[in-house]
């Protein structure tokens, strides 16, 4: 196996651009790039709660990325975020966000307290995390890897780095949650002391969680779901008509339930469809210390 294929990924991330909301709105993946960040928001606002009664939540992102989950993370009342990436221009702009973030916070006056944060510049299959941090003897609640640890299974060896980076500062009882496309690859890490809580297809994590009260307000908020049929005449599909008949027929037993017309569903098309039932969510849990 080389080692060329990380170099390859930090040069790609380092190379997109930075685009502005308007820009990313015109997106042919808007609503993919939105699904994905809905899915995001519903699983860090699972685990955030379950350590809401902690004095100290402390949170690793691993694959950060230009901080695409800062947001996620204030709106998580955490107190502290190491965000950690292998592209360098990625890391930068992850590190402006969350000072525009910061001193948005200070001059609107937002309630409660901003986190404090650390940004790395690391492959994290291949280096030891725990020698860069501030404080070498952090512990975390939380672990996050978001659609990026499948970059780890290059080799066997990077993997166990990933690993050890996730849970050697993990504190017993923690969590790592994440996104993933091949659900297999994380029974790795039952090595590393980390137990199996669940790895949900993308479709079944989507329609536990859209039954839900925030679940619901966040999908029509993040727009997360493409209105069919256009409800405007300068509205245009992402897919062709033909693309939507899940939609379709969703309206056609509406109808027959007598609901009146006009009637919008929210979904995707069937390419959107099939990618997504690719993916999965997972969580893992620390193993307690046994007592000798």
């Amino acid at each position: 196996m080389t080692d060329s294929l990380a170099p390859i990924v930090a040069q790609h991330y380092n190379k997109i651009e930075e685009k502005g909301l308007e820009e990313r709105k015109q997106s042919r993946i808007l609503y993919m790039r939105n699904f994905n960040n809905w899915i995001k928001s519903m699983l860090i606002k699972e685990f955030t709660e379950k350590i809401r009664d902690e004095e100290k939540k402390y949170v690793l992102d691993i694959g950060s990325g230009k901080g695409g989950d800062l947001l996620k993370w204030k709106k998580g009342n955490i107190n502290y975020l190491v965000c950690a990436d292998i592209a360098e221009t990625s890391v930068e702009q992850c590190q402006q966000r969350y000072v525009e973030m910061k001193e948005r916070h200070k001059r609107q006056r937002e309630r409660g307290q901003c986190f404090d944060a650390e940004f790395i510049t690391a492959d994290c299959t291949k280096e030891r995390l725990k020698d860069m941090y501030k404080e070498p003897d952090i512990k975390f609640n939380i672990v996050s890897c978001q659609f990026a640890f499948h970059y780890c299974f290059e080799s066997i060896v990077q993997a166990r780095r990933m690993l050890q980076n996730i849970s050697e500062c993990l504190k017993p009882g923690g969590y790592f949650i994440g996104t993933v496309p091949d659900a297999y690859d994380i029974i790795l890490a039952e090595e590393v002391d980390l137990e199996l809580l669940y790895c949900k297809r993308f479709e079944d994590y989507y329609e536990e969680k859209r039954k839900v009260q925030e679940g619901q307000f966040l999908l029509t908020k993040m727009q997360a779901l493409e209105t069919y049929p256009p409800m405007h005449d300068n509205q245009k599909l992402m897919g062709c008509d033909d693309d939507y008949f899940a939609a379709q027929q969703k309206i056609k037993a509406l109808l027959a339930e007598k609901e009146q017309e006009p009637i919008y569903v929210g979904t995707l098309s069937q390419a959107e469809w099939e990618v997504f039932c690719m993916y999965c969510v997972f969580a893992f849990v620390k193993k307690e210390k046994e007592e000798k």
